[in-house]
């Protein structure tokens, strides 16, 4: 699973945006990624895998 998902560099730590202190575009895009990753969360792995990628990834979770 991606660790980083900073879309804009508002999202960041070390944002260096002038903006940010009065910018409400942060929440929209906030809102934005919990939506994408919402419909995301909806749709197996499996849906969009070939099926010799499914075989694959049978194999690769039998041996890990």
């Amino acid at each position: 699973m991606e660790t980083d998902l900073v879309l804009v560099e508002c999202f960041s730590d070390e944002s260096r945006c002038l903006l940010t202190a009065n910018c409400n575009l942060k929440g929209v895009f906030a809102h934005a990624l919990e939506a994408f990753l919402a419909a995301l969360d909806k749709v197996p792995l499996t849906q969009v895998l070939s099926p010799s990628q499914r075989q694959l990834l049978h194999v690769l979770t039998r041996v890990a």
